[in-house]
């Protein structure tokens, strides 16, 4: 399987168990020693580590929103690689809009996402900080 279509099937399992809490469905697409930085200064080792951050992720921030739009910006191809640039779109009903983006970089082996990185822009960060730190209190 080519590297879009692997990183394409994780997206699409993602997109399914954000919908059904179904977390042992990413398990196929990590590497059992997968690795994981997200892009707030942690690194995280193994697959069960990794899924755990993810779902952890979800349930704080994404399911606290009435909707998520994520969308694709870019995408390129190297090797064994296939990095993202990504914006999502949250919404809450009586709050503005939540916007982000960053870029998302797995690498496969044998068909696995062995490492996976996310990488934000200052500005991203910062502008995530102070609309939580505005409105936050109000996601439930």
């Amino acid at each position: 399987m080519d590297i879009i279509a692997l990183f394409k099937a994780y997206a699409e399992a993602f997109e399914l168990t954000y919908e059904d809490d179904d977390w042992s469905r990413l398990e196929p697409h990590f590497a059992p020693q997968a690795c994981y930085l997200p892009g707030n200064g942690q690194t995280l080792n193994g697959r069960e580590k990794v899924i755990a951050y993810l779902r952890d992720n979800v349930n704080k921030i994404d399911r606290r929103f009435d909707s998520r739009a994520p969308s694709l910006v870019d995408a390129a191809i190297t090797d064994n690689q296939f990095k993202l640039t990504w914006r999502a779109e949250y919404k809450k009903e009586g709050l503005p809009d939540l916007v982000i983006g960053g870029l998302e970089i797995a690498t496969f082996e044998d068909g696995r996402i062995v490492h996976l990185e996310d990488i934000y822009e200052p500005e991203v960060v910062a502008g995530f900080e102070w609309w939580m730190s505005e409105y936050g209190d109000r996601l439930v």
